[in-house]
This record gives C-alpha cells, sequence and structure tokens, in this order.
C-alpha cells in the first residue's frame, strides 16, 4: 500500500515520493508547496540539535542581565526569574514560564536526538515514531521567542531607570533560540516518517 499525503490546501490525496536533494513536491490541483527534499537533512538536523543541547545549560543558568540601581546591583537568568515568580506567589506564572521556557525546548531537543539516533541506528520503530509524536506535540508550547521578547520589553522599560549590563548567559539564550528556529527549518518531517517506515523492528530474543 502507497503512503498518501494530502494537500493542506485543497485535502487532495497524492502518494508520496521520495524526492532528489534540493527539489520540492508541489499539488497538480493548487499549487501548493507538499514538501521538500533539504540537503542533508537529518544530519544538519543532528548537528544543530547537539548544538542547541550544549547551549542549553549555559543559557538558562548563567546570567543574561545584570541591572544596576541606587547603587545595588542583581543578576539575573532564566531559572531566577521562575525562583522569584515562585517566591512572589505567581506559581501559575511560574509553571508556564518553566513549562514554555525551560522544560519544553528540553524535552522536544532530547526527543529529536533520541529520533534521529534511533534512525542511524535502526531502533525499535514503534519507540522512535511516539518519540517523534511527542516532539511534534510540544512544537507549539517550546516559546523561547516569547521569553526573548519579554526580555526586550524589559530592557526598554528599565534603560532610563538603571544601569544595564549584558552577560554571556544572554548571548547563549540567542544562539539557543537561533538554533531552534534552524531546526525548524531544517527538519524534514515527512523524510523522518518515512524513514521509520524503514527502520526494522529489532528481532525478538527466543525463549
Amino acid at each position: 500500500m502507497k503512503e498518501l499525503i494530502a494537500c493542506h490546501e485543497c485535502d487532495l490525496l497524492l502518494p508520496y515520493k521520495a524526492l532528489p536533494s534540493g527539489t520540492k513536491a508541489c499539488c497538480p490541483r493548487c499549487g501548493y508547496q507538499l514538501y521538500s527534499a533539504r540537503n542533508n537533512s537529518l544530519e544538519r538536523s543532528l548537528a544543530l540539535n547537539i548544538t542547541g543541547l550544549l547551549l542549553y545549560i549555559p543559557a538558562m543558568f548563567l546570567p543574561i542581565m545584570s541591572m544596576e540601581m541606587l547603587g545595588q546591583s542583581q543578576f539575573d537568568t532564566v531559572f531566577a526569574g521562575i525562583v522569584t515568580l515562585f517566591a512572589h506567589d505567581i506559581w501559575w506564572a511560574a509553571l508556564l514560564v518553566l513549562f514554555c521556557s525551560m522544560l519544553a525546548p528540553l524535552f522536544k531537543k532530547l526527543l529529536l536526538f533520541y529520533v534521529l539516533i534511533g534512525i542511524k541506528r535502526s531502533w525499535s520503530k514503534l519507540s522512535l515514531a511516539k518519540a517523534f509524536t511527542w516532539y511534534q506535540h510540544l512544537d507549539s508550547w517550546a516559546m523561547l521567542e516569547v521569553y526573548m521578547l519579554g526580555v526586550l520589553v524589559s530592557v526598554v522599560k528599565l534603560i532610563d531607570l538603571a544601569a544595564l549590563h549584558f552577560g554571556l548567559g544572554l548571548g547563549c539564550f540567542v544562539a539557543l533560540m537561533v538554533c531552534a528556529m534552524a531546526t525548524s527549518v531544517v527538519l524534514d518531517h515527512h523524510l523522518i516518517w518515512h524513514k521509520l517506515e524503514q527502520v526494522p523492528n529489532p528481532p525478538k530474543a527466543l525463549l
């Protein structure tokens, strides 16, 4: 049975075919781009994902910005901001920031790393498919750019009230955000699902 793909615009069902690298498939009815074959998609996605994992710890725990006002200075990190929200009993905002800015991005990277390595090593396609499904579910919850927007708003509001100094954590956070965006551009979801269908199940142990 051939694998089918539905056009997002006109719902036309078409058979999925592997494309030569650098080409794209378009719907013959409406012309909508169905999918494209990106060059070395899996390898580039893996490299970006590993880079993101290396940047995660410094981005979350190194100082993003320091503020000096009335002779006092304070360093802020992503994790410290969450702790502050909990300390002020704003637990709903703390949980939201914790999940969207720390947990969801980390789980996404770990799941994608597991899937990409599993495809290379021909691990169980059932577990890889479940992991990639969870990765796609978390795609709408990892909001690094929203946190970055909050940092920019804070800078605009505080720049006239205090002396601001940007730390190494900000550079790591921006690099982490760029890696996440680049991964979403490079990653070929259709290719991964196609590869998962070709990954053989490991042989069952003899009783």
